[in-house]
């Protein structure tokens, strides 16, 4: 079964601050969490497609929150 942004979206608040608790993923949205949601979702896909992925970018980027 393949797993959207929007379904990981609906478990997890990708939002820290209380001041937008109701945050709702974006597909067209670039910011921080609107990327960090897709990239759950693709390396969730992709290792349940083929039992191995790798989660590799910048400092910063948000990789903890993502493999959380």
């Amino acid at each position: 079964m393949k797993i959207t942004p929007t379904y990981i979206a609906e478990l997890v608040n990708f939002y820290s601050n209380s001041e937008q608790p109701d945050w709702r993923f974006d597909p067209l949205g670039k910011d921080m969490r609107n990327l960090q949601v897709q990239g759950a979702a693709k390396i969730y896909n992709l290792l349940e497609t083929y039992g191995i992925a790798l989660l590799a970018d910048e400092v910063g980027m948000g990789k903890t929150i993502q493999a959380l």
